[in-house]
Order: C-alpha cells, then sequence, then structure tokens
C-alpha cells in the first residue's frame, strides 16, 4: 500500500513540475514571450559560435553534434514551455501567433545543423549556420 501511494506521489509530483504557470496578464505575457525569445536566440548563438569554431578549426563531428544537439534540445524545450502558457487576452494571441513560428523554425534550424554535424559534413554546417544570426536578431 506505501508504495503504490508513493508512486501516485512521484506521478503527482512529475504533473505538477511540468506545468507552467499561467500568464496574469498582457504585461506577465509580454515579459514570458521575451524571455522565451532571449532563451531560444541563446541557443542559436550556441549554434554560430559551433559552426564558427567548425569553420575555422575543423571542430570534430562527435564534439559538434553534442552542443548542437543541446542546442537543439533547449530550443525545444524554450518552445514547448512557451506554447503552453495561455495567453490572457487577444493582444496576447496575436504576440503568440507571431512568436511561436519564429520558436518553430529556431527548433528546426537546429536540428537540421545537429543532423549535419552527425554526418561529419562541415560545409553543411557552415551553410546551415550562415542565415541563424537574421533568426536570432
Amino acid at each position: 500500500m506505501i508504495r503504490r501511494s508513493r508512486s501516485w506521489g512521484v506521478v503527482a509530483l512529475s504533473i505538477l513540475t511540468a506545468c507552467v504557470l499561467p500568464a496574469r496578464d498582457v504585461e506577465d505575457y509580454e515579459g514570458k514571450a521575451v524571455s522565451s525569445a532571449e532563451a531560444a536566440a541563446s541557443h542559436v548563438g550556441t549554434a554560430i559560435l559551433t559552426a564558427e569554431a567548425v569553420d575555422r578549426d575543423g571542430l570534430q563531428a562527435p564534439i559538434v553534434a553534442v552542443i548542437l544537439g543541446d542546442a537543439e534540445v533547449g530550443a525545444v524545450s524554450v518552445r514547448d514551455t512557451f506554447a503552453s502558457i495561455q495567453p490572457p487576452d487577444p493582444p496576447s494571441d496575436a504576440l503568440r501567433v507571431e512568436l511561436l513560428p519564429l520558436l518553430d523554425e529556431v527548433a528546426a534550424s537546429l536540428a537540421e545543423l545537429r543532423i549535419a554535424a552527425r554526418r561529419d559534413d562541415h560545409d553543411e554546417v557552415v551553410r546551415l549556420a550562415a542565415p541563424l544570426q537574421e533568426l536570432a536578431d
């Protein structure tokens, strides 16, 4: 009986920690959007620096793949977290419609970079990273 109640406690705790607090008003939602955009830009920055190191130093594929994989996971987490926040009003809906496609594009771009790195295609990593600064901006 104790084992079963512990299991339910672990499940309940997992569900609670996976929840994102709702945005109370438009300012709170905008703050969450800004934080999400900044976090995504940081992951893009990591990918840009990594691609520069690939181009300049010939960084080895396993290292590059791990770094870009971590950046991708971070970007996907940012996207999923922001997507889970309930917009409090119609102006927030518009912000959501504007930001989510950008976060999707970041995640997809970093996935393409990771794939190229795992294939040990340095030229493709450099090519795919070229437009990332514009996306980060």
